[in-house]
């Protein structure tokens, strides 16, 4: 008999085990996707057992497992069932000395586990079903650096757990629901729309119709930095306050992922509008609560009034998303009515987009570029060109502003061709002149990847050039993984041909390692939202010590974006980042800067040392 204590089974362990269930993974063949990670993390922990288990009502079950020849284990003996306890690891340094395992036959026994790490892995709503573990047979320490990374390891373990279950999750909720929304069960754009007419139609004087569009502000961060979860549990909650206040002569819709629509029947001489918009921003200012977790998060509204702005139900609602686009996430109040002015700048809007066709055609658009520099020489070994827009009438135009326009529209095809077929034209004059020989990296959007002729777009701008195609560097971001079969053709073509990509902003969005490793990829660039505080900000300073561990497991070079002051440097030097780039070295350049600059041999050598 086993000298082992008992282990109670948790409170929650019945709503655990349904979500074990649901995901439908248990007594599955082993996949490549899973044993990628085994690989990758034994070889960065440097340990000769790793596993991802799963622990039902009676074993642990592993899905993959690396140095162990067996796929499960009793409940009662494993370690894994220990993990489900704690709030984020476990970690035993020496497992003969620990009274929790002294008599463990896995301990007595082979494999003879000395050292152990575990970090939970969770379901979707957070119930804990498995444990990341890595295992050695001598005892080790554990730093809290090390903890943290292994952490970072799981959440993308549970991405990958995950992934089929929200997929299949989706194709059954979108065959079903026909008139709902599957995630909130609210009425989708179609149903609002008809309401919306019907209620425009029997509305009698003095009444008004009030059409609201709401947008929940810091989403998209929150889904970069905490996962997909928690934006599902956002938008449910939101859903869910909202229609507590509504009448049900009323109407709402989730019109895109973090953005409602209402419209509320109002009398004037009843009832106030401004008295619905507060409670609306009092319900939504109550903090989320998710894995033990509190959000704030702040709301922007748009309102348009019938029958004042429109007697059409459609452009009722296009004029609230105007009014709701007009505002800046920290407005004050965070919200305004369609006007005039909504109107002008909206005009503005327009405006813009034809004099950036005009740009685009006349050439009036500039290239400006800015260098990459090997961290342990000084040489530059790379350079990003950056598009910049100066009009005679409104000035300098700032990139976010004219490229969002452009990619609302087609127009980003034509201005993201007009950039790539400049940049390689420069680099081969630059070229020409002697310099030295780099490769020079340009932005492509996901409507240019999307488009079946973009390889042959890119192979005749070489030709043209007559730029060899390794000097040519394509910078996507972690988006395109959302349309990935979409994309995944034309970056292979592309890549065969010689040219190579890099993944920007890596970090800020959800990049599963499967991903990348079918990825032709030869750098990730961390985002400089982490690079800004490596040195202050423990989470940054893990974050980016894991992106590059990583990224040298997978073979990938790694560029930190956003370099501004020496500390950040000797942060990258010592975990052996390969290249730097920011306004510590130099700020975006003109192409005769540029050239004067590559032109210098070692320049930037005392930076760097």
């Amino acid at each position: 008999m086993e000298n082992l204590p008992f282990i109670a089974k948790p409170d929650f362990e019945v709503a655990r085990l349904q979500e074990l269930y649901e995901l439908n993974i248990l007594d599955t063949g082993q996949e490549e996707r899973f044993d990628r990670f085994t690989d990758l993390i034994s070889d960065v922990f440097d340990m000769p057992i790793v596993l991802i288990g799963l622990v039902d009502s009676h074993r642990e079950w592993f899905k993959s497992y690396k140095g162990l020849s067996v796929n499960e284990m009793p409940r009662n003996i494993s370690f894994g069932a220990h993990t489900l306890y704690e709030e984020e690891i476990l970690v035993i340094k020496n497992a003969k000395k620990d009274r929790r395992f002294d008599g463990n036959r896995l301990v007595l026994n082979k494999p003879g586990i000395s050292f152990y790490a575990g970090a939970v892995l969770r379901s979707p709503t957070g119930k804990p079903i498995g444990a990341l573990s890595i295992i050695d047979n001598k005892p080790r320490g554990f730093s809290s650096r090390k903890q943290q990374q292994l952490i970072h390891f799981a959440r993308l373990v549970e991405h990958e757990l995950w992934y089929s279950y929200y997929i299949n999750k989706t194709r059954i909720a979108t065959e079903n629901a026909s008139f709902n929304d599957f995630l909130t069960g609210l009425p989708n754009r179609h149903i609002l729309q008809e309401r919306l007419e019907q209620a425009v139609e029997v509305a009698q004087s003095p009444q008004q119709i009030a059409v609201i569009s709401l947008r929940i502000n810091q989403l998209q961060e929150l889904k970069s930095s905490s996962g997909a979860e928690i934006i599902s549990f956002i938008i449910n909650e939101t859903s869910k306050r909202l229609k507590k206040i509504l009448m049900k002569s009323d109407g709402i819709s989730l019109w895109e992922e973090d953005h409602f629509i209402l419209f509320i029947t109002i009398n004037p001489q009843t009832s106030s509008l401004l008295i619905k918009l507060e409670n609306i921003l009092n319900i939504l200012e109550e903090k989320f609560e998710f894995n033990k977790e509190k959000y704030s998060l702040t709301t922007n509204i748009g309102i348009s009034i019938f029958p004042t702005d429109s007697h059409d139900a459609n452009q009722l609602v296009e004029n609230s998303i105007y009014a709701m686009r007009l505002l800046a996430p920290d407005s004050k109040p965070p919200y305004r009515f369609f006007s005039e002015e909504a109107t002008t700048k909206l005009t503005l809007q327009f405006e813009l987009e034809h004099l950036l066709i005009e740009a685009i055609e006349t050439k009036k658009l500039e290239l400006y570029y800015q260098p990459k520099v090997n961290i342990s020489s000084g040489l530059i070994c790379g350079v990003e060109a950056l598009c910049r827009w100066t009009d005679p009438t409104y000035g300098s135009i700032s990139p976010k502003e004219f490229i969002l326009i452009a990619e609302q529209s087609d127009l980003i095809i034509k201005l993201g061709e007009w950039v790539l077929r400049e940049a390689c034209k420069k680099n081969k004059e630059w070229q020409a002149q002697g310099l030295r020989r780099i490769p020079i990296s340009v932005n492509v959007s996901k409507k240019q990847l999307m488009n079946k002729d973009f390889p042959d777009d890119v192979h005749k701008i070489l030709k043209n050039s007559k730029l060899p195609a390794k000097y040519l560097d394509l910078e996507i971001t972690e988006s395109f993984f959302i349309n990935m079969e979409e994309v995944i053709d034309n970056l292979n073509i592309i890549s065969k041909a010689g040219v190579t990509f890099s993944l920007d902003d890596f970090g800020t969005g959800f990049s599963s390692l499967s991903y990348l490793k079918n990825l032709p990829l030869k750098t990730l660039k961390i985002d400089i939202s982490f690079i800004k505080d490596i040195v202050s900000n423990k989470h940054d300073a893990v974050m980016v010590r894991t992106i590059i561990a990583m990224a040298k497991s997978l073979g990938l070079e790694c560029v930190a974006e956003g370099v501004e002051d020496a500390n950040q440097l000797l942060f990258l030097q010592a975990y052996q980042c390969d290249q730097i780039q920011g306004y510590l070295f130099s700020q975006p350049l003109t192409a005769g800067e540029f050239a004067k600059l590559l032109a210098e041999k070692n320049i930037f050598k005392k930076i760097i040392q």
